[in-house]
């Protein structure tokens, strides 16, 4: 792979992770709502289901 092609991907993947954070965030209140769980649990339990995500079948 040629150093611009990693950088294309490094590029994509932080931008789906950032879009992907910014989803969460503003969709925690109505999760913790609908869970009953408090914004100070849902978020670091939201965050972890996150981080054990697979990777994607192209890595």
């Amino acid at each position: 792979m040629t150093l611009g092609l990693l950088a294309l991907q490094f590029l994509l993947c932080a931008a789906l992770i950032g879009v992907a954070g910014t989803v969460l965030c503003q969709n925690a209140g109505r999760i913790a709502q609908a869970t009953g769980l408090t914004g100070g649990r849902c978020s670091p339990t939201l965050r972890r289901c996150m981080a054990a995500r697979p990777l994607p079948p192209w890595w």
